[in-house]
């Protein structure tokens, strides 16, 4: 990677931790690259075992925020397998945080955003899994 390369992927980076809706996910107490393992269960169909890293997991007040990075600009739709990943860290994460509102996100780094993914979207991809 040329040193031009490089100077952009940085630019791209600081772009994203800047983002002023993405500040919770990068303060003091939010946590880095947290591993989790998880049998999760589906509605009539056998457990789900996943193993896994969520880039981004901060403790929001009454809620938990997770999210997962993704290199370039986010798509016109967002891919199915990138809602089902999420899913099933929300649903493992769900079982950690019973107490919580467990919202997730993904922060796409080429054009510095952050989507949120619905609920109910998740809850269909873990339905159609």
């Amino acid at each position: 990677m040329g040193l031009d390369a490089c100077a952009a992927l940085t630019q791209e980076v600081l772009n994203a931790l800047a983002l002023a809706e993405a500040a919770h996910l990068f303060a003091a107490s939010s946590r880095a690259e947290v591993t989790i393992a998880a049998r999760i269960p589906l509605s009539g169909k056998s457990p789900i075992e996943i193993a896994g890293r969520i880039d981004r997991l901060a403790e929001v007040g009454a809620e938990v925020w997770i999210a997962d990075f993704k290199t370039g600009a986010p798509p016109e739709k967002t891919p199915p397998s990138y809602v089902a990943q999420l899913a099933l860290y929300g649903a493992a994460v769900r079982e950690l945080y019973a107490d919580r509102k467990v919202r997730a996100f993904i922060l796409w780094t080429a054009t510095p955003r952050l989507q949120e993914i619905p609920a109910t979207s998740m809850e269909i991809a873990l339905a159609e899994l």
